[in-house]
């Protein structure tokens, strides 16, 4: 069963506290998808945990490897007492700068989510763009002027 959450303090510091659980000898450990959306305000809810791991060692990759290896690509799905996570192996350093929130776990950009859901292009991807939509025109207090924009009638 897929547990919802809501990203609060506490299951942030517990998120990071299970990522350094996990003891990844690698450069540096990104956290994105749904969370990182979760973290900027602009989804409610997530139920895993997207983590990149960025230029593991050999033996870390080799152990990562030995866990669970899916889809043909380097994605680890580990399932631990209170998230499912998604480790996606990474040897290039991000292009994209990142937001450091504890020793070597750093918080994706929106610029670099929305490059890698543009590129994934699944249905998910495309809710999660129209959910980031209405939640910005709501922030930016638009959902009026939307909401009039679709009243008037469009021109023949």
């Amino acid at each position: 069963m897929i547990k919802i959450m809501k990203l609060t303090e506490d299951v942030f510091k517990q998120i990071v506290d299970d990522i350094e659980s996990l003891h990844l000898d690698c450069e540096r450990i990104i956290i994105t998808g749904s969370v990182a959306l979760c973290a900027y305000g602009l989804k409610d809810e997530f139920n895993d945990l997207d983590i990149i791991v960025v230029n593991p060692t050999k033996e870390c990759h080799s152990e990562l490897l030995n866990w669970h290896c899916d889809e043909g690509y380097s994605l680890i799905s580990v399932r631990n007492k209170t998230f499912i996570m998604d480790l996606f192996i990474d040897n290039c350093p991000p292009e994209h700068p990142i937001i450091e929130v504890s020793d070597g776990i750093y918080l994706s950009t929106l610029d670099c989510i929305i490059d890698a859901k543009r590129y994934l292009d699944r249905y998910k991807d495309k809710a999660d763009f129209e959910c980031m939509i209405n939640t910005l025109t709501e922030m930016c207090g638009l959902g009026q002027y939307k909401r009039l924009k679709s009243e008037i009638p469009e021109k023949k």
